[in-house]
């Protein structure tokens, strides 16, 4: 049994940590970023081909502006869990890359033709890596959308804080580079560093890994980006 900060967005820690739970798990739910949804109607998708779809906030914040209304398009995603979600909300041609924007372009690339039609992309304001370069300069028509916003944490919570001082909990999970560089950036700024010298970093991929800093008392990585591995990897003890 382990106890863990989980820093998913709220709107995707409650299922997750009931599945930690349901494992065993003590669960603090520590969301480093906050979603706010833009206003504004239906996107515009004549002439698309396919949607290219880099976080479940992004799929999410799209079926809000097409109120619900599923379009008879191939959805390629950059990870596993985006591609579950995609499937849950109904989409029938749904495809994984299994990993970053590099392998969501090639992906792409591999699968779409630069003459089939523009690639949208519903996007936050700020990226991880850049998709419409490495399509465009392959000669297909990219389009990003700005349709959410991603606030980060400013501060970490209270709660947060006491666990780490008091050691009272374990290990941090960490899904995205951006969440780990919040993460680390939050501790150093609270003066936890040295406080967090015992914390298990359980991370979604090696970017995330990569992201997350030093020194933590071991970085995991699970083996395939999706949450089952990443669980799989805890309940292993990493």
């Amino acid at each position: 049994m382990a106890r863990l900060l989980l820093t998913r967005p709220a709107e995707d820690a409650a299922e997750t940590a009931r599945r930690l739970e349901g494992l065993g798990h003590q669960v603090l739910v520590t969301p480093l970023m906050l979603v706010d949804v833009l206003g504004g109607g239906p996107l515009d998708l004549a002439g698309v081909q396919a949607l290219l779809v880099t976080s479940v906030n992004g799929l999410r914040a799209f079926m809000h502006r097409q109120s619900g209304r599923i379009p008879d398009l191939p959805v390629f995603t950059v990870g596993d869990a985006t591609a579950a979600a995609a499937r849950a909300f109904g989409f029938r041609q749904v495809r994984s890359a299994g990993g970053d924007v590099n392998d969501l372009a090639a992906l792409a690339a591999s699968n779409l033709h630069p003459l089939g039609g523009t690639l949208l992309h519903p996007a936050a304001s700020d990226l991880a890596g850049d998709l419409g370069f490495m399509l465009t300069r392959g000669g297909y028509a990219y389009r990003r959308e700005i349709i959410y916003r991603a606030h980060l944490a400013e501060v970490l919570p209270a709660p947060a804080v006491q666990a780490i001082v008091t050691k009272s909990v374990d290990g941090v999970l960490l899904y995205s580079p951006r969440s780990a560089d919040v993460f680390d950036r939050l501790v150093r700024t609270a003066g936890l560093r040295a406080a967090c010298a015992h914390l298990a970093v359980y991370c979604l991929s090696a970017n995330v890994a990569r992201a997350a800093g030093d020194p933590w008392r071991e970085i995991l990585i699970a083996a395939a980006p999706n949450e089952d591995s990443l669980l799989d990897l805890i309940a292993r003890g990493g």
